[in-house]
């Protein structure tokens, strides 16, 4: 009976707390099949078995479970973290759940609504990366996440994380339905953004821009780390150094100092996608072809993969004031370009 009620008070115990994965959270799927979700909860010292198992938050069999075991350290009168993981396939959203044994069998202590095993990219660059689209796009599909560096949300615009406070449209919304679609697994993007800025301004040793105590690069570095493991790193930005005149080989070797940059600090590196963009109003076409052949010379060279071409967006795609940033059938038409991309990329793993 003492240990029934012990479980009782547990179970409606907030201080039972799952730190990994949070709702909404989507793990990038390996190439394997099979996705070994880290979990990690903590609880009392003394609480006694604690169990993590998945199943689908739509209704099924549960699909994992794992015993978790508590990490070294804290004390009967204190808290201690609990891990393990659970071997998923892609796909979801599951639920998770906690449970700890009591006389009358496992009584649930905590868990996670919506957790899955998907896609995962980072999106980088300047501002038709970030929130400066002319119509914000509502969000498309439940199965869609956005990552701030901190919290995770559906995705909707303005999208959470940009580094430049932008608070319009973007095509990501739009493009995590199509992929989500296509590959029928949740998808999820982290934008860490900034408009107007040169990919000089994205080097590691770059200073924070005026106003900011962050360089863009730790940014960057942040969303990675905190990620874990991701699809590839987004990259849309050109414009701002095609207008200041920027040599193609200027630009190909500073996007590789910071590609290279990334992969020293993480230890791996990370797949790039790299779009072709250029475009500045009335700006000479010469500026602008300079920079679309070093994105074009980082492709051929295999430093990058081939990103869609949204130069050719113009008129009534392009924002109706700025007449650089894209108006929302220009996002619509964006979306599409980079999701057909991404699905020609990474087929279904």
């Amino acid at each position: 009976m003492l240990a029934l009620l012990c479980a009782l008070v547990f179970a409606s115990d907030p201080a039972v707390t799952v730190r990994t994965p949070q709702e909404r959270q989507v793990i990038q799927q390996t190439d394997r099949g099979t996705t070994y979700v880290p979990v990690e909860v903590v609880a009392a010292t003394g609480i006694g078995r604690l169990v993590a198992s998945a199943r689908p938050t739509a209704g099924g069999a549960e699909l994992a479970n794992a015993v978790l075991a508590k990490q070294p350290g804290g004390s009967p009168e204190s808290t201690s973290s609990f891990t393990g993981k659970l071997a998923l396939p892609a796909g979801g959203w599951y639920r998770l759940a906690i449970t700890v044994d009591g006389i009358a069998g496992p009584v649930e202590v905590a868990h996670v609504e919506r957790f899955g095993v998907g896609e995962v990219f980072v999106v980088a660059g300047q501002s038709n990366s970030t929130n400066y689209g002319e119509e914000k796009m509502a969000s498309m599909e439940d199965r869609v996440s956005a990552f701030d560096g901190e919290r995770w949300t559906l995705a909707a615009d303005p999208m959470p994380g940009v580094q430049d406070g932008s608070s319009g449209g973007s095509p990501w919304p739009l493009v995590g339905k199509q992929l989500a679609t296509a590959w029928n697994v949740p998808v999820a993007f982290a934008s860490c953004g900034f408009g107007g800025t040169s990919v000089l301004q994205w080097q590691a040793q770059a200073a924070p821009l005026e106003g900011r105590k962050q360089p863009l690069y730790a940014a960057l570095v942040q969303r990675m780390k905190a990620l874990g493991g991701v699809r590839a790193v987004l990259w849309h930005q050109g414009e701002s150094d095609a207008n200041a005149g920027m040599s193609t080989a200027e630009y190909t070797a500073k996007f590789i100092a910071l590609r290279d940059a990334l992969a020293k600090e993480l230890g791996t590196s990370p797949v790039w996608v790299v779009a072709n963009v250029s475009f500045v109003p009335d700006l000479a076409k010469t500026k602008m072809d300079a920079i679309r052949a070093a994105q074009q010379q980082l492709w051929k060279d295999k430093v990058a993969l081939q990103g869609p071409n949204t130069d050719d967006l113009l008129g009534p795609m392009r924002h109706s004031q700025d007449k650089i940033h894209f108006s929302k059938a220009g996002l619509e038409a964006h979306a599409k370009r980079w999701s057909d991309q991404l699905v020609a990329l990474f087929a279904k793993q």
